[in-house]
């Protein structure tokens, strides 16, 4: 068999996870140890004439089966675990259209462990244990808190023991046997445990006499045997697995919708997939709000370098040697490098492709759609010896963007645009207007070169991330149409804010810009077990989906 890449792909399947039987085991080792005490219990029984406990301990974790059994034999255990649908043509017509996914479960080592008590009292009079292996069919099922948040569950439809009947009667004749002195007498199928006394007298041995002179407890064996799988074991096994809740395995990033729709088993897999929904928001993002504090910084700066600048000193300045443009690059530079740094080191060794998540074109475009976008403006001024002075300013927009599955990653694209003034004074010297100034609007060309966002995944301490850089080349045209001599003095200094400063910003937006595709927490989804991811480095494409695997690791 194969994985079914192309049945997922016709099914309309935007998001799926998989996680093999391998992984379900090793989460399995993972929980018995994180919480045994889940996995022992035990029933008192307080109706008879001496206080009877029943108690079990699971020695080992339970393993996982995915093998399916076939259609015909699920429907079957299913009409006989629903009595009343037996009696519902409607259930039988929804059996023969719909196997649910099943999953075989088995408790390797239960040691299980009677004891009779003398009365109602804490003393003990005799107590039998055995170690017995148990197995529970199950089906595999959404259970669903919302359209959006479903958990995996299992319901336990067929619980037994893998022994024969024969054997386990066999065998709870046996330690009888030892404990109570009186012969166990077999006559074909009703092996009964007869009791002499009612006092629980002992034997010179100090071998417990009997039970009870009660007809209660002369009671045949096949009877307690039954009583034992149906009453305790069978109902306290099929109530731990139903309350079990499968792990996720991943979880998908704030700003796309995902609607699971699919569950099935496939090539030792069990598969979840979902649909993306994007759902347009006019909420302000991350990176937006993010920038914008960059640019307060920035004009905070701007203004400590200025403010109280000379004439003598602006005539020295250049943009290389700016406070406020290099504290700007600087934070350019530094968002780039958190980027390009950001991440685990990923092992090179390929690891077993026990754990998939795959993803086609809506995920990344609703989540590009949702979070790469942000717009921003800001206004400068300067003049000179009280006879010119220059005011510019910038607005920038990003987005909306989108994004595809492309050969070993994604690709986005982002719509920009960038727009600005500048404006020249000088005196007014008509008397009328004396004191004023005489503006005029200086015609510029802004626009951005070879614009283009290049796009990586990124391994990081809490899920797999794509990060995202400016294209090497992007830069921001800028010239003047129609620039008055007068403004000479000035025009290095508004070349540089378009230029130097609004590319900056953009570079710095779209380092910051990073959306994550995996989600894994410290502990596991669904789980308080701590885990160890151990995704390959490279994604894959399967058909339309971009694919990301890995083996992890419980602790």
């Amino acid at each position: 068999m194969a994985f079914p890449y192309k049945s997922l792909q016709d099914a309309g399947v935007d998001v799926a996870a998989a996680v093999h039987e391998n992984f379900l085991n090793n989460f399995s080792k993972g929980h018995f140890k994180s919480v045994p005490n889940l996995y022992k219990g035990g029933v008192d029984f307080n109706e008879f004439e001496s206080r009877v406990t029943v108690g079990y301990k699971i020695q080992e974790a339970l393993t996982f089966n995915l093998k399916q059994i076939p259609q015909s034999k699920i429907k079957n255990v299913l009409l006989s675990h629903y009595k009343d649908a037996k009696k519902s043509t409607n259930a039988e017509t929804y059996l023969d259209a719909f196997a649910p996914p099943n999953v075989e479960l088995t408790g390797k080592k239960v040691e299980v462990t009677i004891t009779v008590f003398k009365g109602h009292t804490n003393d003990v009079d005799f107590s039998i244990g055995f170690n017995w292996s148990i197995d529970a069919r199950c089906l595999i099922y959404f259970k669903e808190y919302s359209s959006e948040k479903k958990a995996i569950r299992l319901e336990a439809i067929r619980v037994a023991f893998s022994k024969s009947e024969p054997e386990l009667l066999k065998e709870i004749v046996g330690k009888l046997k030892r404990v109570l002195p009186q012969p166990v007498e077999s006559t074909g199928k009703t092996s009964t445990v007869s009791a002499s006394t009612h006092n629980h007298k002992k034997d010179k041995k100090g071998t417990a006499s009997a039970i009870s002179s009660n007809d209660e407890w002369c009671t045949k064996l096949e009877k307690l045997f039954l009583f034992l799988v149906n009453q305790v074991l069978a109902i306290q096994f099929t109530n731990f697995v139903n309350e079990w809740e499968l792990p996720r395995a991943i979880e998908i990033s704030d700003g796309a919708s995902i609607s699971p729709s699919l569950l099935s088993v496939d090539d030792n897999y069990l598969i979840v997939g979902a649909q993306v929904n994007y759902i347009p928001s006019q909420a302000v993002t991350e990176i937006h709000t993010a920038v914008a504090s960059l640019l307060d910084e920035f004009n905070d700066q701007y203004r400590q370098e200025f403010s109280g600048m000379t004439d003598d000193d602006f005539y020295g300045w250049k943009p290389e040697k700016s406070q406020s443009l290099n504290w700007l690059k600087s934070r350019e530079v530094e968002a780039q490098k958190k980027a390009a740094g950001s991440g685990q080191k990923l092992a090179k060794k390929a690891f077993d492709k026990n754990l998939l998540l795959l993803a086609n074109d809506r995920l990344f475009d609703a989540v590009a759609k949702s979070e790469l976008k942000a717009s921003g403006s800001s206004s400068y001024g300067k003049k000179l010896d009280h006879l010119v002075k220059a005011e510019a300013g910038w607005w920038y927009t990003v987005g909306p963007a989108s994004a595809s599955v492309i050969k070993g990653g994604i690709q986005v694209e982002a719509a920009a645009e960038v727009g600005g003034y500048v404006r020249g004074c000088v005196p007014d010297l008509d008397p009328k207007n004396w004191g004023d100034w005489r503006c005029e609007g200086i015609c510029i060309k802004l626009g951005l070169k070879d614009f283009g966002i290049q796009a990586r995944p990124s391994f990081d301490n809490d899920g797999v991330y794509f990060r995202f850089s400016l294209k090497s080349g992007s830069a921001i045209t800028f010239g003047f149409c129609d620039a008055p001599g007068w403004l000479n003095d000035l025009l290095g200094w508004i070349s540089a804010l378009f230029t130097r400063a609004l590319l900056s910003v953009i570079s710095t937006l779209v380092s910051l810009f990073k959306f994550k595709i995996v989600d894994y927490p410290e502990h596991f989804p669904g789980t308080g077990l701590e885990w160890k991811p151990r995704l390959n480095q490279k994604p894959e494409n399967q058909l339309t989906f971009l694919e990301f695997s890995g083996d992890p690791s419980f602790t």
